[in-house]
């Protein structure tokens, strides 16, 4: 069986003001039909004074439309998320450890931990593994 690795854009480029977060509606379904592993990218530049970094936590849906109204968790009940330490005055771009899929669906909320500071150029792209 073929290994195969694509890329999709889960939230667009983008300007988080100062302790704002992305909605579910600003996120694309990630689609986990046959998907093995998948990893989370973040980008973004943090401000000159930037003091607080960001943080992505993971939605599950059974069909794409309707999404859980938490977190997904692990099997200990804690949440899929992770912070991103800011770097002020610099682009970032971190990638999570692998995850193996439960969900049919996934979707990204990025929230801007930082009080003060913007974060621009803000996105998320998912690799999705898949054997087919």
């Amino acid at each position: 069986m073929a290994v195969l690795k694509t890329s999709v854009t889960a939230i667009t480029p983008r300007t988080l003001n100062p302790g704002a977060s992305t909605t579910l509606d600003d996120c694309i379904p990630v689609d986990l039909t046959r998907a093995t592993q998948l990893l989370f990218t973040f980008r973004g530049k943090f401000a000159e004074g930037a003091t607080a970094g960001a943080k992505i936590t993971l939605w599950p849906s059974y069909d794409g439309h309707t999404y859980d109204t938490a977190p997904w968790s692990n099997a200990e009940g804690e949440p899929f998320e992770w912070e991103i330490p800011a770097e002020p005055g610099r682009v970032v771009v971190r990638t999570s450890e692998p995850i193996s899929p439960t969900p049919k669906y996934l979707k990204v909320k990025v929230e801007n931990l930082d009080q003060e500071h913007a974060i621009t150029e803000c996105s998320v792209m998912v690799t999705v593994q898949t054997v087919g």
